[in-house]
């Protein structure tokens, strides 16, 4: 069974907000400074681990997938009730 991580959506969303907020307040030279070379490779950094993290995953369900052993149920953005991949085998 893979269970999606809806915190890392969520993480990547507040981070994107943060980036969009300094964008619109960015007229000090500190907030551009410090989200420039802060919040935007931490979040290159949280996205490329994510990804690297669930590719194997993602590879195994796409497979199973075309055969039919794949049964999903959950919602992405939910932190309660994640999406869950069951494969049978």
């Amino acid at each position: 069974m893979f269970r999606y991580n809806a915190y890392i959506n969520w993480l990547l969303i507040i981070l994107l907000l943060l980036i969009l907020i300094a964008s619109v307040f960015g007229n000090n030279n500190f907030f551009y400074e410090l989200f420039s070379f802060a919040v935007i490779p931490l979040i290159v950094l949280v996205a490329l681990i994510y990804r690297i993290g669930i590719f194997r995953a993602n590879k195994e369900i796409k497979e199973r997938m075309q055969n039919g052993s794949v049964e999903v149920s959950g919602s992405k953005l939910s932190i309660s009730n994640p999406l869950k991949f069951i494969i049978k085998k």
